[in-house]
């Protein structure tokens, strides 16, 4: 080996070694930037998480409040529809007492006419 191979070779690993930093000073980069992510994800995976079971809450408490709107909303309905039944049977027996009332007349005015003819008839 001749001094200039020795610095040949010398110049080769120090290139050598300077590049094995930058690679390995990048590899340690790009772990760096690996770990930063995974954390991010997993506090990503962690909001979404409680998110969606925020979510599902929501959820469960809107159909809650409008199940229950729902069911006052059919009683309300409910009374009023057995109040308009009540008014009804209360008109329909007025007027069945009122009808009642004129057939009474009727039927006497028919009896007082009956009389009046039949002692039209023994007058004569």
């Amino acid at each position: 080996m001749t001094p200039e191979n020795d610095l040949t070779i010398l110049t080769k690993i120090n290139d050598l070694e300077t590049k094995l930093r930058e690679v390995t000073g990048q590899l340690d980069t790009n772990r760096t930037g690996l770990i930063e992510a995974k954390a991010t994800i997993e506090q990503l995976n962690r909001s979404l998480t409680q998110g969606n079971r925020l979510t599902v809450w929501q959820f469960i408490f809107f159909v809650a409040s409008l199940v229950g709107a729902l069911w006052i909303g059919i009683g309300m309905i409910d009374r009023r529809i057995d109040d308009l039944n009540h008014k009804m049977d209360s008109r329909f027996d007025d007027m069945n007492k009122r009808m009642d009332d004129k057939f009474d007349a009727v039927n006497k005015r028919i009896d007082d006419l009956r009389l009046i003819i039949l002692e039209q008839q023994k007058k004569r």
